[in-house]
C-alpha cells in the first residue's frame, strides 16, 4: 500500500508518478487513486490530465463494467465505496471544494 498527498498538483510532477505506479504494480495489480478538491483546484480537470498521462504509460481506468473490476460483490462503484466513507459533515466540505474522485488503475492488458 502506497499512501501520498498532493500527488497531482503540480502536474510536472505526473509522468514520475505515473512511472512509479507501473513499477510498483504487481502483474495483476491494481492502484485505487483518490482525488479530493480544495479552494482553487480543480479536481476533474486534474483527474482527466493526470489519466492521459498514465495511459501513455501503459494504465488504465478499470470501472465496474469492466470484467477485471476488483470489488465484484463488494461495492457496485466507487461512487458508491466514496459514499459509504464520507459522514454528511465531510460530504458538504467536499462538495463545497470540488468533491472528490477515486479510480482504479491496472496495466493494461495486451490483446
Amino acid at each position: 500500500i502506497i499512501i501520498g498527498s498532493d500527488l497531482t498538483y503540480n502536474s510536472g510532477t505526473w509522468r514520475v508518478l505515473a512511472e512509479t505506479m507501473g513499477a510498483a504494480l504487481k502483474p495483476n495489480g491494481f492502484v485505487v487513486y483518490l482525488s479530493l478538491g480544495h479552494s482553487g483546484f480543480n479536481v476533474s480537470g486534474e483527474l482527466a490530465g493526470f489519466l492521459s498521462v498514465l495511459e501513455s504509460e501503459g494504465l488504465e481506468v478499470i470501472d465496474e463494467k469492466s470484467p477485471r473490476w476488483p470489488l465484484k460483490g463488494v461495492v457496485s462503484s466507487m461512487s458508491q465505496l466514496l459514499a459509504s466513507c464520507v459522514n454528511p459533515s465531510e460530504k458538504v466540505v467536499l462538495d463545497a471544494n470540488g468533491g472528490a474522485r477515486v479510480v482504479i488503475l491496472a496495466r493494461k492488458q495486451r490483446r
